[in-house]
């Protein structure tokens, strides 16, 4: 689920358990409190639309100058695809970027402080990529100061594109504008979500669970292994297999094949009973599947470049350089691998042996890198 789970309490005492089921955990208090409903944008944007930031200019905050993350492994990573990542070298290795596969988990969340020096509205548009899943959009919750400033800004949608991608947030029709007083520091936080797949994924873990029951049923009538040539009479022992499996639209590309595979199995096992024995094994296989799917499904993996804090005057900044830009920089690329020394790692000169360190590593070079 996207938003706090709810629970209802009637007047007077109430006795509330919790029972460990595995690893350690610390609590300090338990709170009871009404969530409170963020705004919509249309009334969040009324009450700040007359003041503009006129004449200010674009503010960009790297995203790998993180203030606060939940994650350890929400660490800065690097980026020598493009030309346009900022900051970028040609003969060194930079930690440009954050987030990726490492930013991914739901909950998982990422922190910067912004600050603008014109107060007034404001685009936020991060330069980002999402080339881990195919065809999917990934989600992110926006907080400013610990607050979702309007509704819409609890599931912000991140597109699937081979290439890095600038956009303001927005819903497609309109970006959303962001207010910030000059002077004022501001913590800006994104937080993984599942946003509208919240919905699809519980009800393929209900879809899943009610499978696994009707496998149970088969192996209890066939064994491990049905005669595929006997007539089992299963549309006598389970009705409407067909009715247990809930149709899932996913957002499509190769993540949905599994759905659609899953779908045309239990179609023909509910339609011809004789079907049933010889592709049980199919079917154990295709369960095991959808479960991987679920899990593959619940990670919503971004990487991001940086922020940047638009004027509502202004564009976004421009995603990619040109061609021949890219191209530069990639014969650059290949220039420098002529010239770093890549049998050693970092460079220690004789000037500096006083102030140097020498660390042996038992790792690979990745690990030292």
């Amino acid at each position: 689920y996207s938003e706090p789970l709810k629970f209802y309490l009637t007047a007077g005492e109430h006795k509330i358990q919790l029972s460990g089921e595995r690893e350690p955990l610390m609590l300090s208090e338990i709170t009871f409190c009404h969530t409170k409903e963020a705004p919509a944008y249309s009334d969040y944007i009324a009450s700040h639309k007359q003041v503009r930031a006129d004449n200010a200019e674009t503010k960009i905050i790297q995203a790998e100058d993180m203030y606060l993350k939940s994650e350890k492994s929400n660490y800065p990573i690097n980026d020598r695809t493009s030309a346009y990542t900022q900051p970028q070298q040609a003969n060194q290795i930079l930690l440009n970027c954050m987030g990726g596969t490492r930013w991914q988990k739901v909950g998982s969340s990422v922190s910067w402080r912004v600050s603008v020096e014109k107060t007034g509205c404001y685009k936020i548009a991060p330069r980002y990529k999402q080339d881990y899943i195919s065809g999917i959009k990934v989600y992110r919750k926006l907080k400013i100061n610990g607050e979702v400033p309007f509704k819409e800004a609890e599931q912000l949608e991140f597109s699937y594109d081979n290439s890095w991608q600038c956009r303001a947030l927005g819903n497609g029709k309109e970006d959303y504008l962001f207010y910030f007083e000059a002077g004022k520091e501001y913590i800006l936080e994104m937080e993984v979500t599942l946003g509208d797949m919240d919905n699809i994924l519980r009800r393929t873990e209900a879809t899943l669970d009610k499978l696994n029951e009707i496998y149970k049923e088969i192996l209890m009538v066939t064994g491990a292994s049905p005669d595929k040539y006997r007539d089992y009479s299963f549309e006598k022992i389970i009705p409407a297999i067909k009715e247990e499996f809930l149709r899932v639209n996913g957002a499509g590309g190769e993540r949905v094949a599994q759905l659609t595979k899953m779908e045309y199995l239990t179609q023909r096992m509910s339609d011809d009973s004789s079907e049933i024995a010889g592709k049980f094994s199919t079917f154990q296989d295709n369960l095991s599947a959808l479960g991987t799917w679920i899990t593959d499904m619940s990670n919503q993996p971004l990487c991001f470049d940086y922020i940047a804090l638009v004027p509502e005057e202004n564009e976004a900044p421009k995603a990619e350089g040109g061609f021949f830009k890219n191209l530069s920089f990639q014969c650059r690329l290949f220039a420098s691998s002529f010239v770093v020394d890549y049998s050693s790692i970092g460079k220690l000169e004789e000037t500096d042996e006083d102030n140097s360190i020498k660390v042996w590593v038992f790792t690979g070079r990745d690990q030292m890198n």
